[in-house]
């Protein structure tokens, strides 16, 4: 057990609502019970569905590094890619009565795109994954210092951008600002200070102004772990020294 919030009951619990959801989808989608133009929405959120399966059984405790857990995140992955829709998870302003979306993903979405990366960095699952993730992002003209940064870790041969998107609306890096330095620090010592501060200071301050750490207190069950499992694939990536900081709450560290 890795959570300490929850007991181990309440994770059971979940994973099987989870399960008989899902199944419950699956068929519907094989008896063509589901209309056609909702399938790719429902596609879409079963592969999120995988996605908190996942965290959930790190904080049950479940050992990741096995073949079921590299076969749910292939379902998830092959779900996202094969439903992707343009536009969506997009940010959207209205100006002068048109709807313009920007080159940017709303911060639940690419919360939710770091988490998938940096899980896949972590589990060691295969290059084929990434480069669907990839086309995803780049399909959607996504610019993002970090994102880039853990996805050329598996895909070597993957453009370097120089500049991110416009934040005019939606400012990611002032939340990330920290994480996204620990990047660019070349002296290894630095950056593993950073990444403790982030941790400590940062990491929850970032959701102060959204419902995802609050999740705990929901009477639905929808609480799988506040897990920051983009640091750990920092760490893994950049080949940082963990110590002052593998116990923080937050940091995956059975993963490393």
């Amino acid at each position: 057990m890795r959570d300490k919030i929850k007991n181990e009951l309440y994770f059971h619990n979940y994973l099987k609502q989870s399960y008989n959801r899902l199944s419950i989808r699956y068929d519907k989608l094989l008896n063509g019970q589901i209309k056609p133009e909702r399938e790719k929405i429902v596609k879409k959120d079963m592969a999120l569905s995988y996605k908190n399966i996942l965290i959930a059984k790190y904080s049950l405790g479940v050992d990741m590094f096995t073949e079921e857990i590299q076969v749910e995140y292939k379902k998830m992955i092959t779900l996202l890619s094969e439903n992707w829709e343009e536009n969506y998870g997009k940010l959207v302003v209205f100006s002068k009565g048109v709807t313009v979306y920007l080159d940017q993903y709303t911060f639940s979405n690419y919360v939710d795109m770091i988490e998938i990366i940096s899980l896949g960095i972590l589990i060691g699952a295969p290059i084929e994954d990434f480069i669907l993730l990839s086309n995803i992002i780049d399909q959607d003209k996504i610019k993002d210092f970090l994102m880039e940064y853990l996805l050329r870790y598996k895909i070597k041969d993957r453009f370097e951008i120089t500049t991110e998107n416009d934040e005019e609306y939606f400012r990611i890096n002032e939340r990330f600002s920290r994480l996204k330095g620990v990047i660019n620090h070349e002296d290894k010592n630095i950056a593993k200070i950073e990444l403790k501060l982030f941790l400590e200071n940062d990491w929850e301050k970032a959701f102060s102004d959204s419902p995802l750490f609050k999740a705990h207190l929901s009477p639905y069950d929808i609480y799988v772990g506040y897990w920051c499992f983009m640091s750990a694939a920092i760490v893994k990536v950049k080949g940082l020294d963990d110590n002052e900081f593998r116990n923080n709450r937050y940091y995956p560290n059975d993963l490393i």
